[in-house]
C-alpha cells in the first residue's frame, strides 16, 4: 500500500475507481494442473473499469453488484452480470483509498487521501457527510456498532473512533509510530489490531483505547490484517513478503507463510477459517490452506498489485480489484486429489 506521496500508477477489516466497458466474455484460465490441486481459480470476467489503480471494493446484493473505489475521485457501481456501469457517483474529493458499506447496503463510508473520510448515500449517489481530523492520508475505514461510528487509520500515525451523527472524535488511539496502514476488530468489537508502517501490530482495547499488545515480527509495512470469526486468531500481511498468524490472546506469532515472493497487499478469509486469499504486488491472488499452510494455487490474470479481494457465493467465488483498473470474478472449484 501506498500514500499520495508514492503515486507510481500502480497502487491496499474485514477486513475494502473508473469503468469504460468490459473485456470478452472468454474466460483467463490460471491453474496449476487441474487434477493435482485441491483448488483451482477460474476467471470467469473481467471488467475494465479504466486506467486508474483501484484500491477497494464493496459487494452489493451477494455479489450482484460492486463498488469499487480508486485513484479517479469517485464511486463507481457496477452490475457483474451485464458487465456494465449502473452509477457513476459524483466526485468525493482526492483518491478513496478504502470502502465499506453500511449493513443495510444504503451508504458507504470511504477514507480518501485529503486526510478525509466521507460518508456517501448510494441512492442520491453523493457525499452526504464529511469527517475531518486526520493530519495525512487516511488508509482504511469500517462502520462500527450497526453504522453509528466509523473507525478510520491514518498516515498520521494514528487511528480515530468517529461519532457518525455528531461527525466528532469519540476516541484516538495513539501509539505507532509511523503510518497506520491497516486494522481489523474483533466480532464482539471489544479488541482491535492495527498494522503500520512502523512493522508494529497493536493490539487495542476499544472501549478505553489502551495499549494491550504489541506484536513483532514483520520486518516492513503491514498491509493488511483480518481476525477469524471466533476473534481468537489474526493474519496479517506485509511488504516483507509474508503472512503471519497470530494468538490474539497470547500475543504470539504462531504460523509464517512465506512461499510467495512479493508484497502482499490484502487478504480474504472464508467463512469456515479453512481457506485464505492474498493479493500481491506481482498481480497474482494466492490461495493457502491454513491447515497445512501450503499453496494451494496461483491465480493469475491481474497486470497490477492486487488491492482488494472479497470472497462470494458462499464462498465458491472471488472478487478482485487491481491498480490495473480492472475488477475480476474467479471461481473456485474445489477438486479432489486424483494424482
Amino acid at each position: 500500500m501506498e500514500s499520495k506521496g508514492q503515486k507510481t500508477g500502480g497502487h491496499h477489516m474485514a477486513g475494502m475507481s473508473r469503468r469504460i466497458f468490459m473485456i470478452g466474455s472468454a474466460a483467463t484460465l490460471a491453474m496449476t494442473g487441474a487434477g493435482c490441486s485441491l483448488l483451482a481459480g477460474r476467471a470467469l470476467k473481467s471488467i475494465k473499469v479504466g486506467d486508474d489503480p483501484l484500491r477497494s471494493l464493496a459487494v452489493v446484493d451477494g455479489g450482484k453488484q460492486v463498488v469499487v473505489a480508486g485513484d479517479g475521485r469517485t464511486l463507481q457501481l457496477w452490475d457483474m452480470d451485464k458487465g456494465k456501469l449502473v452509477t457513476d457517483f459524483k466526485p468525493g474529493s482526492d483518491t478513496q483509498a478504502s470502502l465499506q458499506l453500511s449493513l443495510d447496503g444504503k451508504y458507504a463510508v470511504t477514507g480518501n487521501w485529503s486526510n478525509n473520510i466521507e460518508l456517501w448515500d448510494l441512492q442520491k449517489a453523493e457525499v452526504t457527510k464529511t469527517l475531518s481530523g486526520h493530519q495525512d492520508d487516511v488508509q482504511q475505514v469500517a462502520f462500527l456498532n450497526g453504522g453509528k461510528n466509523v473507525l478510520s487509520a491514518g498516515d498520521d500515525d494514528v487511528l480515530k473512533l468517529w461519532d457518525v451523527a455528531g461527525g466528532s472524535v469519540v476516541r484516538n488511539f495513539e501509539g505507532h509510530a509511523d503510518g497506520v496502514r491497516s486494522f481489523a476488530v474483533s466480532p464482539d468489537e471489544k479488541t482491535m489490531i492495527s498494522g503500520a508502517q512502523d512493522r508494529m501490530i497493536k493490539r487495542w482495547n476499544m472501549e478505553d483505547g489502551q495499549v494491550t499488545g504489541t506484536w513483532w515480527g514483520h520486518s516492513d509495512t503491514v498491509n493488511a490484517l483480518i481476525m477469524t470469526a471466533d476473534g481468537k486468531t489474526a493474519i496479517s500481511a506485509s511488504n516483507d513478503k509474508t503472512i503471519r498468524l497470530w494468538n490474539v490472546e497470547a500475543n504470539d506469532n504462531t504460523d509464517t507463510l512465506d512461499k510467495h515472493e512479493s508484497e502482499f497487499n490484502c487478504l480474504a478469509l472464508s467463512k469456515d477459517g479453512k481457506l485464505l486469499l492474498s493479493g500481491s504486488e506481482d498481480g497474482k491472488i494466492v490461495a493457502w490452506d491454513l491447515a497445512t499452510k501450503n499453496i494451494l494455487e496461483k491465480m493469475s490474470g491481474h497486470r497490477a498489485g492486487v488491492t482488494d479481494l472479497a470472497l462470494i457465493d458462499n464462498d465458491q467465488k472471488l472478487l478482485s480489484v487491481s491498480k490495473d483498473g480492472r475488477i475480476r470474478l474467479w471461481k473456485l472449484d474445489k477438486l479432489f486429489k486424483t494424482a
